[in-house]
């Protein structure tokens, strides 16, 4: 279950910074529920709609849950700006959806399946789907978190590790070393056709999008505006000495695990 308060005061920072799922992703998904009208979808801890908004415009009826307040505020605010018109918004633990929830065409979580409860969520996925229909787990390997580094990746674990420490920072770890153990689960529940699908993708940063990044991430905890700004120069510093341009590129994979209901 995931702590809302990890996430407070951070939801413009996570807008801005956190990246929409890619359209690749999006038209794997619907191309793999193989149908032209597809329905309903819910996406569990849509944060601030980074695949809730995107993917929208292939489904009529759409709703994203999230437990913290401020993320669904901010994700509001994104589908009045992209004048999407199809979202419901709830704010809600995902742990307590009632039974009684209406049955879906496609149920998403993306960057978030490593917070919830699987023995509460996953069982509950499975009885909310529609026949036929589809569950999508989406996260990334690769990148400058706990998979491939450059000298520029290696700096900011580095900087994230002497500011908030190695056990605060061990979650990212754990998330992006357990896609494998997601697709057991969707199995151990009797899941069909259990995939993963790994999807090439390239990301462009510059030292304030890295910056903005670190700081929508749940162990960004500061207790000061001074504290805050003290780690904006550090990470400014080390990272315009490993690249005076500020202009950083990533290959990573998007994750996709999907199964049949």
């Amino acid at each position: 279950m995931l702590q809302t308060d990890y996430y407070d005061n951070k939801s413009q920072d996570y807008a801005k910074y956190r990246f929409n799922i890619p359209s690749i992703v999006c038209d794997y998904i619907c191309a793999y529920l193989g149908k032209k009208h597809l329905g309903n979808f819910l996406d569990l801890g849509c944060g601030t709609g980074e695949l809730t908004i995107p993917l929208s415009t292939h489904f009529d009826q759409v709703t994203g849950v999230d437990p913290n307040q401020q993320m669904i505020n901010q994700a509001i605010k994104e589908g009045r700006e992209n004048n999407i018109n199809n979202i419901q918004w709830l704010n809600d633990y995902a742990e307590n959806l009632l039974d009684s929830f209406e049955k879906f065409n496609l149920i998403t979580v993306a960057n978030a399946f490593h917070w919830l409860n699987h023995k509460i969520v996953v069982p509950w996925i499975k009885a909310h789907l529609k026949e036929n229909s589809a569950v999508a787990l989406i996260g990334s390997y690769g990148g400058f978190i706990y998979a491939k580094e450059d000298d520029w990746q290696f700096k900011i674990k580095q900087i994230w590790h002497q500011w908030f420490g190695e056990k605060q920072t061990s979650i990212l770890r754990k998330r992006f070393n357990g896609y494998d153990e997601w697709g057991d689960v969707l199995k151990q529940y009797h899941f069909s056709s259990v995939e993963m699908i790994k999807l090439p993708h390239k990301r462009n940063w510059t030292i304030e999008s890295l910056i903005g990044y670190s700081k929508s991430l749940s162990f960004y905890q500061v207790t000061s505006e001074e504290q805050a700004q003290k780690f904006t120069e550090d990470m400014y510093n080390k990272l315009l000495k490993i690249n005076p341009s500020g202009d950083f590129l990533e290959n990573y994979d998007i994750v996709l695990i999907i199964a049949r209901n």
